[in-house]
């Protein structure tokens, strides 16, 4: 997966994690969350330039398959995202709390459903409000990180 490119508004989270190793994933989904963080970069941090980074953690096992550590994340096309703080930090909280940041949040996800490379397939969170807005859909144990997955490209 991308190195962290704080110019791109891109922090790989799952780099400093150095007991686990799920950070491996197809090229189709690197490119994507390159595009993503731009996107959030462009159309929300640079007029909110105290909000949080666009900030991955979970992706896939070296080989993929099967990790004690999620259900799916086993194509390398699945990918978790920290949720932001309202003091420009991430992770470490749940939907309910706080200090979450809904506004980024929104723009995080309205980054992710707005990709054209691929067909982004599911996006799980369970913020009610930004379900009810039609960016996510809930899934248990989706309180305190994003979970979008990408489907392969049509061949064209």
């Amino acid at each position: 997966m991308p190195n962290s490119d704080p110019d791109n508004g891109l922090v790989n989270g799952e780099l400093a994690e150095i007991q686990d190793h799920h950070d491996y994933g197809t090229h189709w989904l690197a490119n994507v969350i390159k595009e993503i963080a731009q996107d959030y970069q462009n159309s929300y941090r640079n007029t909110h330039p105290k909000a949080a980074f666009f900030a991955i953690n979970d992706v896939s096992l070296p080989h993929g398959g099967d990790t004690p550590d999620h259900h799916g994340h086993e194509t390398g096309m699945m990918c978790d995202v920290f949720l932001p703080k309202n003091n420009g930090a991430f992770g470490g909280i749940f939907w309910s709390s706080s200090e979450y940041d809904q506004d980024a949040t929104r723009a995080i996800l309205k980054s992710i459903r707005k990709h054209k490379l691929v067909q982004v397939g599911a996006v799980f969170f369970n913020d009610g409000k930004l379900i009810q807005e039609g960016l996510c859909t809930p899934m248990i144990g989706h309180d305190h990180h994003i979970h979008f997955e990408i489907n392969p490209p049509v061949k064209s």
